[in-house]
């Protein structure tokens, strides 16, 4: 097998470890805002503490969680795509084209700064619940005390379920740094193939002088 394909062969490892971290950005947020938190986001809420209780002043932007669901979602899309793709390939032994890796590559960096932006907004917006859960409770196991939710409770229904808030969000955190670290890996891979392409170029157009000199058709330049 040769260079081409073993690096293939790495690129779709990546894009399948991609295709299943991917679900756990999307699936645990989604589950936390439109189940638990009955479609409000937990990220860059404030509030305060009114006699151990604590009241919610105003939830975070809804576009916080959902572009986190957005990116888990796409990044599962693309990673299926490159995964079918790629397989293809090191099925029948062939490689993509020039334009081909070049699309790839624009496409892998687009991804990987969306999955970027998306962890740090998740990571700093749940630091900013967490300040203010911590002034009544620690912010892992706030979730599991019944009683300082209950005027949150009475704001927001009798469905609003704080429980596995702390887990939901923690995979959801781990899914996305795990997916910027593949997907960086992955960028890696792209440039490389690039670079491949480059050097087989250059090899093909010396090839090329030389045929041309032996049969006595090329001129070498002035300069």
């Amino acid at each position: 097998m040769g260079i081409g394909n073993i690096l293939m062969l790495f690129q779709v490892t990546t894009y399948l470890l991609c295709t299943i971290f991917s679900f756990f950005v999307f699936a645990p947020m989604a589950v936390n805002k439109n189940g638990d938190f009955l479609g409000n986001c937990l990220l860059f809420a404030t509030g305060s503490i009114v006699q151990e209780q604590i009241v919610i002043s105003s939830w975070g932007p809804a576009g916080g969680c959902n572009f986190a669901i957005a990116v888990g979602v796409f990044a599962m899309l693309v990673s299926i795509a490159q995964l079918v793709r790629l397989s293809f390939h090191v099925y029948y032994e062939t490689d993509s084209s020039f334009l081909g890796a070049f699309v790839t590559l624009i496409i892998n960096a687009v991804m990987t700064i969306m999955v970027f932006a998306s962890a740090i907004n998740v990571t700093r917006g749940y630091s900013v619940w967490c300040q203010l859960i911590n002034q009544v409770s620690g912010c892992s196991v706030a979730g599991i005390i019944p009683e300082i939710w209950t005027l949150v409770v009475y704001n927001s229904g009798p469905n609003f379920k704080p429980d596995n808030y702390a887990v939901e969000i923690g995979m959801v955190m781990f899914g996305l740094w795990t997916e910027l670290l593949l997907w960086i890996v992955i960028c890696i891979y792209s440039v490389v193939k690039l670079v491949k392409y480059h050097q087989q170029e250059h090899i093909f157009r010396s090839l090329g002088r030389e045929r041309e000199r032996l049969i006595g058709r090329y001129t070498q330049p002035d300069f």
